[in-house]
Order: C-alpha cells, then structure tokens, then sequence
C-alpha cells in the first residue's frame, strides 16, 4: 500500500514566532517512509527542531524571528504499520473527554440515545445516522476551536462533525457493568 500527503501552509507573525507544527505523519514502523519537511521565514529556509510524541508521533518546534512563514511537507509511505501496542495507560488516557470530542459534556444525551445499543460496529452505525439525520454539514461553520457541544446546539458543523461522532461513543459512560 502506498499513501501519500502533502501540506503547504503560509503565515505571518509580527512578532519573535515560537510555535509547534503537527502536520509530519507518525513514525510507526515497518513501514517505509520518504518526506521533507521545509519551513522559510522571509524566503530563507530556517532549520526546525523535530521532537517525538507518544504513539510513534512528531512534532517540530519553530523558533524564529517576525515574518512571513512558508511551511511545505509532503511524505510517501510505503507498506502498513503494525498497530501500535495498547497499555492500560492508554485506555485511561484516551477515556478522558478532549476539548473537541466533550464526551463529559455530551454524556447524557449519548446514555439516552445509545446506551442500549449492544456491539461496537451497531453502535457506529447508529451513532452515524443519529449524527446524519439531525446535524447538517456546512462548510466554514466551525472554527479552529469548535467542538462537538458546539456543533450540537448549532446543529450544524464542518470541523465539529467528527468530534460530535466520536463523543457518544467515548467516556466511561460507555463502560458496562458484566
């Protein structure tokens, strides 16, 4: 299997810029992987600082002067990972509600809507016709901060669509007793 991405971002910072781009593709192995990552500040290319993140992640640090910021990065990558191993930490972790996907916010509609729904691929598939049937997509709708709770009571969303799928099916609520 061979997938490739492409990114190409351009911005401006009118002051000393210190941020992290999130845009390089996980580092999981065996696959093969073949990228570059460019990153200009005023058409000079500046050097990047790449640091690792859980789950085989990357992020690359910025720390530059005020100006116009080009970012390029495109990756090919050739064959399949294999699935990262799942701890316990994990599954606590990945339990808590994010800022998108409010699963604590929505956990009483996702409860009366969802909980007697028995088997992961029904529960999915429910969930995407409750989520069909009741919210429209409208690009430019959401923000960069909109969330799940904020698609919900707009009922209507672009980036939001996915966290409020995800919400209901997330959280301890979820968690059956036997």
């Amino acid at each position: 299997m061979r997938r490739s991405v492409a990114a190409h971002i351009v911005f401006e910072s009118d002051q000393w810029f210190h941020g992290v781009l999130q845009i390089a593709v996980s580092a999981m192995t065996p696959a093969q992987l073949d990228e570059e990552l460019i990153v200009c500040r005023n058409g000079h290319r500046i050097d990047v600082e790449e640091i690792a993140t859980a789950h085989d992640g990357r992020v690359h640090l910025v720390n530059s002067g005020p100006g116009r910021y080009t970012v390029d990065y495109q990756a090919t990558l050739t064959g399949q990972a294999r699935p990262p191993t799942v701890t316990t930490s994990d599954r606590v972790t990945f339990l808590r509600p994010s800022r998108y996907a409010e699963s604590d916010r929505l956990a009483a509609t996702a409860r009366d809507e969802f909980y007697a729904i028995e088997g992961a691929s029904d529960l999915l598939a429910a969930v995407s016709s409750w989520v069909g049937s009741r919210l429209s997509y409208v690009p430019g709708s959401s923000g960069p901060t909109s969330g799940a709770v904020d698609t919900l009571l707009a009922r209507q969303g672009c980036a939001g669509t996915t966290p409020i799928s995800w919400s209901p099916c997330s959280g301890p609520w979820m968690s059956r007793p036997g």
